[in-house]
């Protein structure tokens, strides 16, 4: 029994270890999170934005598997300059790791014409990386029946908290009806390892593409609209781990509905997903929730994932009735949910 304890122990130390240092924490929902996947989508609104998102994944497994991120950015016209704020939490399995960003997100709007446009952003962060020792089981707190209780007498860890800066860039070519992306995150490979080892964080590479179809409404207002289709795919890859995401959202005021499947391209995947969702938009709030159904050889044992996204659109009635009338001089960037 004691053996047997043993290993367990050891195998969850192991993989919540594994799991927080192998890629990113990945939002299905990555459209709802823009600063979060591609630092050019600071500011793609008219004026302010504020998001929230939130992710339990793998609820079959011990502990917490969950992400947090609140954003908030802001689009000067005058500037043509989107400028962001962002705070992302994780935490990862029985042992209590957990991560924490803090950061300033920038990207500049290039009109190339009254079709394209052009977006480059980055973004500065600040990191911490933690484990709880307290939550750690050592061999001399195990018996036959279970944990004693006691503290162990190992002697503690060294370095279990982690400061890092980071840094993040990206571009998106753009039209009102089209968007190209790519992004480059922790271009510097901050060392997130917790102990005395140097492990750096690798590069995460992503390719964003999608095709926004319109229909438009028959009312006197010609730039409104109660209908939409959005195609979309999004290929990322960090270290050695890869992950495509491919699937599209429709809007029927105000409902929002998506499909997507993700799992490893070109390999044998262990762990794919296929996502619905399902949302509303009113005025300028949106909700939008989604859940994982786990494929691949491990989702029997980890089970799927629940999704919550909320953003509320920060924008006075002068600045909609400006943005209207130049709106043809422009290109709008897409949006997937409306």
């Amino acid at each position: 029994m004691k053996a047997n304890s043993l290993i367990i122990t050891g195998l969850l130390v192991l993989f919540s270890w594994l799991v927080s240092r192998a890629q990113d924490p990945h939002f299905s929902q990555f459209y709802a999170a823009p600063l979060y996947l591609n630092p050019a989508m600071t500011g793609t609104t008219l004026q302010g934005r504020f998001m929230f998102n939130y992710r339990a994944q793998w609820t079959k497994l011990p502990g917490e598997f969950a992400t947090y991120q609140a954003a908030y950015d802001h689009y000067s016209s005058r500037l043509r300059s989107g400028f962001g704020f962002f705070a992302h939490l994780d935490r990862a399995g029985a042992v209590g790791v957990r991560s924490l960003n803090l950061g300033f997100s920038y990207a500049y709007n290039l009109q190339l014409d009254n079709r394209w446009g052009l977006r480059g952003g980055f973004q500065v962060a600040y990191g911490n990386r933690g484990l709880d020792y307290y939550k750690l089981l050592f061999g001399d707190q195990l018996t036959d029946l279970g944990a004693t209780g006691l503290p162990t007498a190992e002697p503690d860890l060294a370095n279990l908290n982690v400061n890092y800066l980071d840094l993040n860039m990206g571009w998106m070519l753009y039209s009102s009806n089209f968007w190209l992306g790519v992004s480059a995150l922790h271009l510097n490979r901050p060392n997130q390892a917790l102990g005395e080892i140097n492990d750096p964080l690798p590069i995460k590479y992503s390719i964003q593409m999608g095709y926004k179809m319109v229909k438009q409404t028959l009312n006197k207002n010609k730039d409104d609209y109660k209908a939409s289709f959005s195609p979309a795919i999004l290929y990322s890859r960090q270290g050695n781990y890869q992950q495509l995401d491919v699937g599209a959202n429709g809007f029927l005021d105000p409902l929002i509905l998506g499909v997507w499947y993700r799992a490893v391209p070109f390999q044998k995947s262990y762990y794919g997903a296929l996502v619905t969702m399902a949302g509303i938009k009113y005025q300028d709030w949106q909700f939008l929730y989604s859940y994982d159904f786990a494929v691949g050889r491990f989702a029997q044992a980890t089970g799927g994932a629940h999704e919550i996204s909320i953003a509320i659109n920060f924008a006075d009635e002068q600045t909609k009735k400006r943005y209207k009338r130049k709106r043809k001089k422009a290109p709008e960037f897409p949006s997937m949910v409306y």
